[in-house]
């Protein structure tokens, strides 16, 4: 039996009946005419038809009261993991934004494999909708886009795929020749002595911590437990509210080139223009910045054995009253102070730092007490680059992916960003109660992506000179205002009286 690591056990402890932790990543899939009539059913039986499982999709969690969970191999049935679905008339978005909704606000049962496949039919444009469920102790983002990278085809007319259950990930491992007994104690005694090696950087992040915390020492990054108290940050009801929003990606490039920006930059400063309006229209705007929870990838390329592979930064967004590209500048700086933060520690010592960080505010959440602790973070954006290309399943393309995260306790929202095939496919997954009307939050965010683009179109071009050697830049300017001080300096610096 494989042993869960300590991150995908937390996704244990905090989960809930109101808080479900899957993530949810749906296609959508458009046949061509010829076969278009019945799809959806052929999709299905074909599936069926897929009977052998392999690891990780046979595994369930078996618990242990010393704490020490792992995953054992059960035999699937594939047809209790397989569902048929119907979206009723007329067929459109908003019913099948419904009826994902309420199969999302559903928990996997922890008894079985923890992963559910919907097929969807009965859209009014002819798409076929393909809707997964799968546990994030099992699976994160990446993960996930590795799975589909080898089920989804670059030819139409591929049509020898396999589904996910049956990639093979996982080598068999031979037994070591040493007894039971040795080998445990082998074991013991190396986890020991990488907690000592850990142990020096653990003492400085805390100082780093606490010191920034009391004002004692320069904070690099945002300190934990002081995000304001928002309206996102209550314990979400069962009920889920869900909107998705596509942009060109070659936009968001064109800023990013314009502006020197990374993608997360931008996505992180859109939010935060959108929120600052959606949240503004209701007068529910807190007075201090908000914090985003921003998972970090640190999987190594290829790895597709990790269940979980990032560490959680905190980033602070802005004030109202900043325009948009002095936003997205002082966002930048706090994404680069946080992933720098993260670069000087051990990835190890960095994620159980950042869970527990995150554990004070999502217990609070869970024991509804989040209204007496400090909150960590006010919300989840996270992003992940796909794949680049147009990709098939059976014949059909693959017009459009749909990323959907979880809800953690005491946490209401969540954003993610997706790229496919030239596109940025943006998901909002929300609490039903607080969030009721999220499709206008999405229709801010792309007002607030033209409002960026704007403002780096016409913003006072700089030369080569500038951009390339800003140091150099910075002297000239010096020498036009104070041509006698730079002279005087210079003289100075090569010894010439």
């Amino acid at each position: 039996m494989q042993t869960m690591n300590f991150m995908d056990s937390m996704f244990f402890f905090i989960e809930s009946a109101q808080t479900p932790m899957h993530v949810t990543p749906l296609l959508v899939l458009k046949p061509d005419p010829e076969h278009r009539e019945g799809f959806g059913v052929s999709l299905y039986r074909k599936l069926q038809s897929k009977t052998t499982v392999v690891a990780p999709f046979n595994w369930r969690p078996r618990f242990s009261l010393t704490g020490k969970h792992r995953w054992q191999e059960v035999a699937v049935d594939l047809g209790y993991h397989l569902r048929f679905a119907a979206v009723p008339a007329p067929g459109r978005q908003a019913q099948l934004n419904e009826l994902i909704c309420r199969i999302q606000s559903q928990p996997l049962d922890r008894t079985r494999p923890l992963w559910e496949l919907y097929v969807i039919d009965g859209m009014s444009d002819g798409t076929v909708v393909l809707y997964m469920k799968l546990h994030h102790a099992l699976f994160d983002g990446t993960r996930i886009n590795g799975y589909a990278r080898k089920m989804l085809t670059q030819s139409p007319v591929h049509n020898d795929w396999v589904p996910i259950w049956q990639h093979e990930v996982y080598a068999p491992q031979p037994e070591a020749p040493s007894s039971g007994r040795l080998r445990t104690s082998l074991e013991a005694l190396g986890n020991t002595l990488t907690q000592a090696r850990m142990l020096p950087q653990a003492m400085r992040l805390g100082a780093r911590v606490f010191g920034g915390a009391l004002g004692m020492l320069p904070k690099r990054s945002k300190t934990p437990l002081t995000a304001p108290r928002s309206v996102l940050n209550t314990t979400p009801a069962r009920g889920r509210s869900f909107a998705s929003q596509q942009w060109s990606l070659e936009r968001v490039r064109a800023i990013g080139k314009l502006t020197g920006a990374s993608f997360n930059d931008i996505i992180l400063t859109c939010g935060d223009m959108a929120l600052q309006r959606y949240l503004s229209r209701n007068h529910r705007l807190p007075d201090k910045p908000l914090v985003v929870l921003m998972p970090m990838n640190v999987r190594q390329p290829g790895d597709m054995t990790s269940n979980n592979q990032f560490v959680p930064g905190l980033v602070e967004l802005q004030p109202p009253e900043l325009l948009p590209l002095p936003r997205l500048k002082r966002i930048q700086a706090a994404a680069t102070d946080t992933k720098n933060e993260i670069r000087e520690f051990s990835p190890a010592l960095y994620e159980k730092y950042g869970v527990l960080m995150q554990a004070v505010s999502m217990i609070a959440g869970k024991y509804g007490l989040e209204s007496k602790l400090p909150a960590s973070s006010n919300l989840v954006i996270s992003t992940v680059p796909g794949l680049a290309e147009v990709r098939y399943l059976m014949g059909a393309e693959v017009v459009q992916v749909a990323p959907m995260s979880a809800l953690p306790p005491g946490q209401c929202l969540n954003i993610s960003a997706y790229t496919y095939n030239g596109k940025v496919c943006l998901g909002f997954l929300g609490c039903r109660k607080v969030l009721p009307d999220i499709g206008l939050l999405a229709n801010d965010m792309d007002r607030a992506l033209d409002e960026l683009e704007l403002a780096a179109l016409t913003q006072p071009k700089t030369s080569l000179f500038d951009r390339y050697l800003p140091h150099l830049a910075n002297k000239r300017v010096s020498l036009h205002s104070n041509p006698e001080g730079v002279i005087l300096k210079q003289r100075q610096s090569t010894g010439v009286r």
